[in-house]
């Protein structure tokens, strides 16, 4: 309570003419920086774990900077994640196709997971149909396998 009667006052201070300009500068400020929307993703391949860190066990999320010419994404920039598995982000984000829109650039983040082995009665390790990825295209996409188990 003291703090906001300090920050009050300081305001109280100042010249009615900055305490204006202050507030319409910080309102358009904001207004200045119209959030482009995202594009529609209206194509794209299903990504996959790939196989070298699936058996390396090499987990990460990989986050890009895509840039768009209003169809195709032009330039790609890995801002995170591990190498091995940025290189299969990439690749997976060259297929995909939009529906026409103003170029932009966006962030996309890939999130590759090993989920727990399992084995049956038989000793028969991780059926691949229970691999999943989820598409919040193009911002999101989640790849979860099972880990490999290697007799």
């Amino acid at each position: 309570m003291i703090t906001a009667r300090i920050q009050r006052s300081a305001f109280q201070m100042l010249p009615l003419p900055l305490l204006l300009t202050l507030a319409l500068a910080q309102n358009t400020s904001v207004a200045q920086q119209p959030k482009q929307p995202i594009p529609v993703v209206t194509s794209a391949s299903v990504p996959v774990y790939p196989q070298v860190p699936l058996l390396a066990q090499i987990t990460g999320a990989v986050r890009l900077r895509l840039s768009t010419d209003g169809n195709h994404v032009t330039l790609m920039d890995i801002e995170s994640g591990p190498s091995i598995l940025a290189n299969a982000a990439e690749e997976n984000v060259r297929t995909w196709q939009f529906e026409p829109h103003k170029p932009t650039t966006f962030e996309a983040t890939f999130t590759y997971t090993l989920l727990p082995a399992t084995c049956d009665a038989a000793g028969h390790c991780n059926p691949r149909e229970n691999d999943e990825v989820l598409l919040h295209l193009p911002t999101d996409v989640q790849i979860r396998t099972r880990a490999v188990v290697l007799n």
